[in-house]
């Protein structure tokens, strides 16, 4: 039985031996310059399937806005040449990721603790809160907020003041940095994006 095991041991280091020695040539059969391309290429797929979920996450958020202003399912679906089954189906899910955390806090319901980290106001202060994943504004700061990124209060005379491209911050809701068609408004120690505060202010109407 020892013999055996012997044997056994010996074939396995030399088989191991043996493949070890071809996987290290066939690496070495490959080429740098292709090998770097492949995974340039596998990065900027990463990267264009990250920005199809949002692009898909925001077109869902608008068509289930347009239902919460009062259009139908029907008059939705014949707007977008969409089947009147798959408007329902994108109307009637959850709003995906972070967004499903966000819920409004009426002032009965906060605890004293919570505050907009945008004004600084307290519960019994704000007749609104929104509730994020780390952060909270209240109704008054969504507004004011808009009225930063839409750039009616181009001076920054408010509260608000709207956020460079340059400067690598990223909203403290959806951690989408200031860049392309995203413009950020900063306040206190927190920042929100245009995308949030369009999302904020429609669940505020909703719970009005």
């Amino acid at each position: 039985m020892a013999a055996g095991s012997a044997l056994d041991e010996r074939a396995r280091v030399v088989y191991m031996s043996i493949y070890t020695r071809q996987t290290r040539e066939c690496h070495m059969m490959l080429d740098d310059a292709a090998l770097q391309e492949t995974r340039q290429a596998e990065a900027q797929m990463a990267r264009l399937e990250r920005d199809l979920a949002a692009a898909r996450d925001t077109y869902h958020d608008a068509m289930r806005r347009l239902h919460r202003q009062g259009g139908s399912l029907r008059e939705i679906a014949a707007a977008l040449d969409l089947s009147y089954q798959r408007v329902h189906q994108i109307v009637g899910q959850r709003a995906p990721g972070w967004r499903s955390l966000l819920r409004v806090l009426a002032r009965g319901r906060m605890k004293a603790p919570l505050r907009c980290s945008f004004c600084g106001r307290g519960a019994t202060e704000v007749a609104r809160l929104i509730a994020g994943p780390h952060d909270h504004i209240c109704g008054d700061c969504v507004g004011a907020g808009h009225a930063v990124t839409a750039g009616a209060d181009q001076d920054g005379a408010g509260l608000f003041r709207r956020v460079p491209r340059s400067s690598g911050l990223r909203c403290s809701f959806c951690g989408k940095q200031a860049r392309g068609r995203w413009t950020l408004a900063a306040a206190g120690r927190a920042q929100i994006c245009s995308e949030c505060l369009d999302y904020c202010e429609a669940i505020l109407a909703e719970h009005a």
